[in-house]
């Protein structure tokens, strides 16, 4: 158990390596830097302050987080899928597929190794996003709550961009090359965005609605009117559109860790039929 364990870090060392050396991770976090200078540019100038007229902080919090969440999922949502798809396809592109079939590497240690290795790299990359973020939005107002900005990084943005470049290194891994695997990352992501409009009103709740790829969004918005509601400024046709609830945002946690393990295994066996 240590061995196989110390594979499967040896594994995710190395994807984190590969990923941080790569020109294409630069995207995402120029993605996220272009994103929150374009919130700033459009929320106010250097003349006036930009929130300037509310008074409380409570407001301030919930007004940024409502300008800023949506976009920030929707980066996440864009830009990881097509960007991590390749991590197993330029192994086999590069060589390095049958170095690791020639060592003592079990089929599951390098799938796990290399999902290991994104999910820690997602994970570093969000975490500069956010603490850029947090920097950006203390210089835009000069007075905020941090622990929202916390909620909505650990409850929505994260989880997603994990599950999002999950579902690419799995259901890429078997493609033959990069370009094919970046083809399959950027259909995940279309369909992420096409499925965004299904998780709103009466059916952002229960279980089947929790297996929608697009309801990320919803738990982002879920944090923003519950932040709004705490401020006295909601706006009960935006509650009664994204009517999600703590229940529910279990749910979709829930259903997103069963989602990569199911497709995990899945994934493993169809490795095990081919081998055989």
């Amino acid at each position: 158990m240590p061995n196989k364990l110390n594979q499967i870090l040896a594994i995710a060392r190395y994807e984190m390596l590969l990923q941080w050396r790569r020109r294409s991770l630069l995207v995402i976090v120029f993605s996220f830097i272009a994103m929150i200078s374009f919130f700033m540019l459009m929320v106010g100038s250097d003349d006036e302050p930009i929130l300037g007229d509310l008074m409380s902080t409570d407001v301030a919090t919930a007004v940024l987080l409502f300008s800023f969440g949506p976009l920030a999922i929707l980066t996440s949502m864009l830009t990881f899928p097509p960007t991590v798809a390749e991590a197993i396809p330029k192994d086999r592109q590069w060589g390095m597929a049958e170095l690791f079939g020639a060592m003592p590497i079990t089929t599951g240690t390098y799938l796990f190794g290399k999902l290991l290795g994104v999910w820690a790299i997602v994970l570093l990359v969000l975490a500069g996003a956010g603490i850029f973020q947090w920097l950006a939005m203390v210089f835009v107002a000069g007075r905020l709550k941090l622990w929202p900005f916390i909620e909505l990084w650990v409850l929505a943005i994260a989880p997603a961009g994990i599950l999002m470049s999950s579902f690419a290194v799995l259901l890429a891994s078997r493609q033959p090359n990069r370009r094919r695997a970046t083809v399959i990352g950027g259909l995940i992501t279309a369909v992420a965005i096409f499925m965004v409009p299904v998780t709103v009103g009466e059916q952002a709740s229960g279980w089947l609605a929790a297996l929608n790829p697009g309801v990320w969004f919803t738990i982002v918005m879920y944090v923003v009117n519950k932040y709004m509601e705490i401020a006295g400024v909601a706006n009960e046709s935006l509650s009664s559109y994204w009517n999600a609830n703590s229940t529910f945002v279990a749910q979709v946690i829930i259903v997103g860790i069963l989602e990569i393990a199911f497709l995990y295994l899945a994934v493993w066996g169809w490795w095990k039929r081919s081998e055989d």
